[in-house]
């Protein structure tokens, strides 16, 4: 990621940023925040994920935040997840994980989904265990789609956190 793009995205120079770069068109993860706002404690980076710690510079509260570009090898989500769960093990404290899982967790979000896969069993597992929560989705039920006449259409991207 270049200084060029990011001031594309993002004008002013409040701002910073941590990266997984892409490998291709795929695993590209990066986190921007405003230095003003946060600031960043320490960071991760992993196969799967980019992780900061963050610390509200109003009120000095610390949490991690995790970008994630799930792969789509069932073989190597378990991987993912033991990944997400090292990072939010190595810093104990509150938590959001946010980006495409490249995974949907119940049948009903994927059109035309009629059954729970070993891949939704394992992707609800790891939100229960680590005790995830998500916001409700507004303005639509999907979030990706194959773009085609008859699109396949699923819900793979998600913010999820954990309670404080």
């Amino acid at each position: 990621m270049s200084k060029d793009i990011i001031r594309d995205l993002w004008a002013g120079n409040f701002v910073n940023w941590v990266e997984l770069g892409a490998q291709g068109t795929a695993r590209g993860v990066f986190i921007m925040w405003d230095n003003r706002v946060l600031s960043k404690v320490d960071e991760g980076i992993g196969v799967f994920s980019t992780s900061c710690v963050f610390k509200n510079i109003d009120d000095g509260f610390q949490w991690i935040f995790i970008g994630v570009y799930g792969p789509n090898d069932d073989n190597l989500r378990v991987s993912c997840w033991l990944e997400l769960k090292d990072f939010y093990a190595k810093w104990a404290l509150p938590w959001c994980v946010a980006g495409d899982f490249n995974v949907v967790r119940f049948p009903n979000e994927k059109k035309g989904g009629d059954h729970l896969s070993l891949a939704m069993r394992l992707f609800l597992d790891f939100v229960e265990s680590n005790e995830l929560i998500g916001p409700p989705i507004i303005g639509g039920w999907f979030t990706w789609s194959s773009n085609r006449d008859i699109p396949s259409l699923s819900r793979l991207d998600r913010f999820l956190f954990s309670p404080l």
